[in-house]
């Protein structure tokens, strides 16, 4: 029976590169066993049929106009083969059996069996680069207070979002999924080998024109400190932040000379304690490689900043009080162990916890 993927996310895992890829690939004249990257459900300037996921889970972005599960039936009818889709959006369907039933039906209705491809990461280093992306995009939450619901709840649920932590409950709902069959990877497992690599054998094709994980890692990168920083004082705020709120921010990221920042022990440990048994059953059960998903804390040589601490309001009121005391006057040449923000700093060194 012919397929029909359904790559699924999850969000911080390759996603843009894949889709970018694939997208790409549809200039190509098409060879015996390929697949096909259909067209509707991409929206304007985007590689992913995100507007296809937006209207399965009643997003307030779907746009009628932008390609519709009807559109997408018709697109798919004109061709033969296997079919790809692809929309770290749908990792708002894990939740709920109804959405994952919308696109079961649909895969039905096409004459495809649905195959749901999941890429999973280490719960810590998805909390931390999601995070990211969110402060980027207006959200304001400290990042201890979002890590914290992360732990206690195992997904954390903005408007129509849906991010899963908690794996192992999010794909039990697509094992009840009649006629479907579920694929899980593990980004942290890839190593050297790009994302879009690992999904191109997954579905099925020997050859590829791919990029290698430099660039998928760029697709994926991390904004820099000092701009995360200045958008979350921006969004806590609500007004941009002013040319002397700018200085200090600069100052303060400078002065910790590079160091790398991460969760602190004590979010890692409620992680650990909230994710790693499931984490090994679910490697086991799906046969995938345990290593990358722990929950510790990464060991580092210097002791990390804090993300708990540099995104909290206890940081905002503090480049609030040093930027209305003019920075330029005072703290021209900040000393990172003694000054304002050595309090960022971790006290101790984590280690490694094992899957």
């Amino acid at each position: 029976m012919q397929r029909l993927f359904i790559h699924c996310g999850l969000h911080k895992t390759g996603t843009t590169a894949i889709q970018i890829a694939f997208a790409a690939r549809r200039a190509t004249k098409p060879s015996e066993g390929d697949i096909f990257y259909p067209k509707a459900g991409c929206p304007l300037g985007a590689s992913g049929h995100h507007n296809i996921a937006w209207q399965s889970t009643g997003d307030w972005r779907f746009e009628p106009n932008g390609g519709t599960l009807d559109t997408l039936k018709a697109e798919i009818g004109s061709a033969g083969g296997d079919v790809l889709i692809s929309s770290e959006d749908f990792e708002s369907i894990l939740c709920r059996d109804d959405l994952i039933r919308i696109i079961s039906e649909f895969a039905k209705a096409v004459g495809r069996q649905p195959v749901f491809i999941v890429y999973l990461r280490n719960q810590l280093a998805y909390a931390d680069s999601l995070y990211r992306t969110l402060v980027r995009h207006g959200f304001n939450e400290e990042f201890g207070q979002f890590a914290e619901r992360a732990a206690a709840h195992g997904h954390v649920a903005l408007c129509d979002w849906v991010f899963h932590f908690d794996y192992a409950r999010a794909l039990s709902r697509l094992s009840r999924c009649e006629n479907a069959v579920t694929v899980v990877r593990s980004y942290d497992a890839l190593g050297t080998t790009s994302a879009v690599v690992d999904l191109a054998q997954v579905v099925g094709l020997e050859t590829i024109a791919i990029q290698n994980r430099a660039v998928d890692n760029r697709a994926a990168a991390k904004p820099a400190l000092a701009d995360s920083l200045r958008h979350f004082c921006a969004n806590r705020w609500r007004r941009p932040t002013t040319i002397l709120e700018d200085a200090v921010i600069e100052m303060l990221v400078g002065s910790a000379r590079g160091l790398p920042i991460a969760a602190g022990a004590g979010i890692a440990d409620k992680f650990a304690v909230a994710f790693s048994g499931a984490n090994h059953a679910l490697c086991e059960n799906f046969g995938i490689a345990p290593h990358g998903l722990r929950s510790g804390a990464p060991g580092f040589d210097a002791a990390p900043l804090l993300m708990e601490r540099v995104f909290s309001e206890r940081t905002v009121t503090m480049i609030a009080a040093l930027a209305s005391s003019n920075p330029s006057n005072h703290f021209g040449h900040l000393d990172f162990d003694g000054g304002p923000a050595a309090w960022w700093r971790e006290p101790s060194v984590c280690t490694p916890m094992a899957a």
